[in-house]
């Protein structure tokens, strides 16, 4: 089992009461895409807005 697996709910913790962005590393055997949702989330934080990963409006 991946630590950031073990360790979401810390995470969420600290970034919910603090201005810290925290993000993990995927490993490559990784099916979760934990990394991706955690960046996710740190931009949407810092900027208000999801621009990595927002699907375009046709």
């Amino acid at each position: 089992m991946e630590i950031g697996c073990q360790i979401i709910e810390e995470i969420e913790i600290l970034q919910r009461t603090s201005f810290a962005s925290i993000t993990t590393i995927p490993s490559k055997s990784e099916k979760k895409y934990l990394g991706l949702k955690i960046l996710r989330k740190n931009i949407e934080k810092a900027i208000g807005t999801d621009i990595l990963f927002r699907k375009e409006v046709e």
